[in-house]
């Protein structure tokens, strides 16, 4: 790598695979070491120059003062949440309203997807998630809010699943085929969510270290026109940009972390983002 040379650090996509190039006069290498190696070089404040991050966990490291750290609207990982809470095959829940009143695992509480399905459930489905017992590994990036009803545990959450020692487990996935989607019907419910909201949930962006955007200002624009030539080649209809639809997409979930106490004050799109005006077409 040269001086003018920019890595980018993330996920294996088929928009990123051909990103790497010349941009604004900046040498563009995309580094595909997946996003636990993205996420934890800015979790542990290790050195980087642009990654892919978590949406969430951004602004909440924002509301707690990491100047360090600025966003370009790059908007990567979308994805619908109804079909994300699983129950075994034997269990009577069939409706996400019924999660009221049980214990539900989640590995991460703060994680994106996380907080896009407590906001799923407040606004679709009239569950609070005040309403639920969050049963979560000990060790998480963030400290849930007071408010929330929290308890540790050191057990495997798909196995609790299983045993019905709880009620369901939050997760994009599961190994175990004995377990269900808790909303058999999720996917006519995603396409009915997306056609009155206009929304598929953003769940990471493009983070830039300030002191790599204060040496070489054109990194922001560099880096956006990379993933939007990524984008194009590979098809991919996840337009970037502060569009009207980006923007209600990341103002909702703005509101779903200040609404679940993730961040002390309201988020704005103005005050966490770089390139206000980028367009992606």
């Amino acid at each position: 790598m040269t001086a003018s040379t920019i890595r980018v650090m993330g996920a294996d996509y088929p928009a990123t695979r051909g990103m790497s190039g010349t941009y604004a006069g900046l040498d563009i290498a995309y580094d595909a070491c997946g996003t636990e190696v993205a996420f934890g070089t800015i979790l542990r404040e290790q050195p980087f120059q642009a990654n892919e991050f978590s949406l969430s966990n951004y602004t909440m490291m924002r509301d707690r003062g990491a100047a360090n750290l600025a966003a370009i609207p790059v908007f990567l990982n979308r994805a619908f949440r109804h079909g994300v809470a699983w129950t075994r095959e034997a269990s009577p829940l069939s409706d996400l309203r019924e999660l009221a009143g049980k214990r539900v695992g989640i590995k991460e509480y703060s994680q994106t997807a996380a907080v896009w399905f407590r906001g799923l459930l407040a606004d679709e489905y009239g569950v609070d998630w005040r309403d639920i017992e969050w049963i979560v590994p000990r060790r998480q990036r963030f400290a849930p809010p007071a408010e929330a009803r929290v308890t540790n545990t050191d057990d495997d959450l798909e196995r609790l699943a299983l045993e019905g020692t709880i009620d369901a487990y939050v997760a994009p996935r599961v190994v175990s085929a004995a377990l269900r989607p808790v909303l058999r019907a999720h996917v006519a419910a995603e396409a009915d969510y997306e056609r009155r909201t206009g929304i598929v949930p953003i769940n990471h962006t493009v983070v830039i270290e300030r002191s790599v955007l204060a040496a070489q200002p054109s990194v922001a624009s560099a880096v956006f026109d990379a993933y939007r030539t990524g984008r194009l080649a590979a098809n991919d209809p996840g337009r970037h940009g502060l569009d009207a639809r980006n923007r209600k997409n990341v103002e909702t979930l703005f509101r779903y972390l200040h609404e679940q106490r993730l961040v002390g004050s309201m988020p704005t799109v103005a005050g966490l983002f770089e390139l206000q005006e980028a367009v992606d077409a």
